[in-house]
């Protein structure tokens, strides 16, 4: 069977239509490696313990480049002044996307890039005090580990 030009162009056409992943960070698997999971570490966080208003430390895992469609997320009490977790797995998202709700169990990720954003939030609000924004690269398991907090940046 002779498969022409226009035969191929319109298969590769279809393919497209088709849905195929673009390469890198959407968290679809489409990159070379392993699957693993994302631990997060960071410490030094201070000036929102005691203050008499509660705070809670919020991270999210998104393909690369999006801020919507968290993959993964943590949420954590600041209790302590300062504040600092260590090597926390990253848990797969409530069916709410609440991040502070009742989390799935840890998260197994794609090989691929994806964008760690780490927050500092009043609780019960949307809009962080603090945040900073990390990659992983995922090729197996991999800790991601915040910048001091002094290079975090207020929206």
């Amino acid at each position: 069977m002779k498969i022409g030009i226009r035969s191929m162009v319109f298969m590769l056409v279809l393919l497209l239509a088709a849905g195929l992943p673009a390469c890198g960070g959407d968290g679809n698997g489409d990159g070379q490696g392993d699957p693993g999971k994302i631990s997060v570490s960071a410490s030094g966080i201070t000036g929102f313990f005691g203050t008499g208003t509660s705070y809670v430390l919020i991270l999210t895992v998104n393909p690369e480049g999006s801020s919507h469609n968290a993959l993964g997320v943590l949420c954590e009490a600041i209790d302590a002044d300062p504040f600092s977790i260590s090597a926390k797995v990253v848990q797969t998202p409530p069916a709410d996307g609440n991040p502070c709700g009742t989390l799935q169990g840890d998260k197994t990720f794609d090989p691929d890039t994806y964008d760690v954003g780490f927050y500092v939030i009043e609780a019960g609000t949307q809009t962080p005090d603090r945040q900073t924004m990390q990659k992983a690269t995922v090729d197996g398991d991999v800790t991601v580990t915040a910048p001091s907090f002094d290079q975090w940046t207020t929206p």
